[in-house]
């Protein structure tokens, strides 16, 4: 404002009293809105995210898949640059550019589905047709190379996630794992009464002659099973992770009855 003043008396003599008044109140107004640009640039400022992009934003996009991961993993598209909102998936807000999965993804979150032993297979797989159809590589085909290689590992593991939760035994063997329980092919039960019973279920199956036979041995089978679903449930739901061990290893037994069961009845 001082500079203001002494311009306007420095030029008063020339062009006049009015005139010099007129320019006061222009130089104020300049003032003003320079000012008020000011602050709203140090307000932008000091509120931008801690957390910046690992490359300027007027660098060229990424083109190598391991680069767009490492992106990924540090919360940035790799095309735009720009922060990737939390809520977003598979793309990118900004840009609209496919992503890819992020490392802290399971197979559960992948699909929005609760992490529970018990799912709705429905559910389940309305929710993994709607990700494919999003995600199919197909719709890629135009795409640049990096795109394409995205939505393919993407569409990928979308696939591995839906047929792993889908059936019961591999959902609860998945979710020992991420527990860092690892339970192998040839685990088995060392209870001598029930590996007594199992053997005896399967001599029935073997044995049995008529489907109303093996539908009543399912329908037994099958109440096992329901029960061991619920035990299993609620142990990773309690996180008595031995006790769901321990029913999971039961439940295959029983499951690979009902396989059998499966391939010898007509289909219902």
């Amino acid at each position: 404002m001082n500079n203001i003043r002494s311009l306007v008396n420095a030029v008063q003599p020339a062009i006049g009293c009015l005139a010099a008044r007129a320019l006061s109140h222009t130089c104020r107004r300049i003032s003003v809105v320079y000012e008020r640009a000011s602050a709203q640039q140090n307000v932008c400022t000091c509120n931008l995210p801690m957390h910046v992009s690992y490359r300027n934003f007027s660098d060229a996009p990424l083109t190598n898949f391991d680069d767009a991961k490492a992106a990924r993993l540090g919360g940035n598209c790799w095309n735009c640059g720009k922060l990737v909102d939390g809520l977003s998936k598979f793309f990118c807000l900004s840009c609209g550019s496919v992503l890819p999965v992020n490392d802290s993804e399971n197979y559960f979150t992948l699909l929005d589905t609760k992490r529970d032993f018990k799912v709705s297979l429905s559910e389940l797989q309305k929710k993994f047709i709607n990700f494919q159809r999003l995600l199919h590589p197909d719709k890629f085909s135009v795409k640049s190379a990096l795109e394409r290689e995205i939505s393919e590992n993407n569409s990928s593991l979308l696939n591995k996630a839906y047929f792993t939760l889908l059936k019961s035994l591999n959902r609860g063997i998945y979710m020992l794992e991420l527990e860092g329980i690892f339970m192998g092919e040839n685990v088995s039960a060392d209870d001598p009464e029930f590996l007594m019973e199992i053997m005896d279920l399967n001599e029935r199956v073997a044995d049995a002659e008529s489907v109303d036979a093996l539908r009543a041995i399912r329908n037994e089978v099958s109440a096992y099973v329901g029960t061991l679903t619920d035990k299993i449930s609620d142990a990773f739901a309690n996180d008595n992770i031995s006790v769901a061990k321990a029913c999971l290893i039961s439940f295959k037994y029983y499951d690979n009855i009902l396989e059998k069961l499966k391939e010898r009845l007509p289909p219902s």
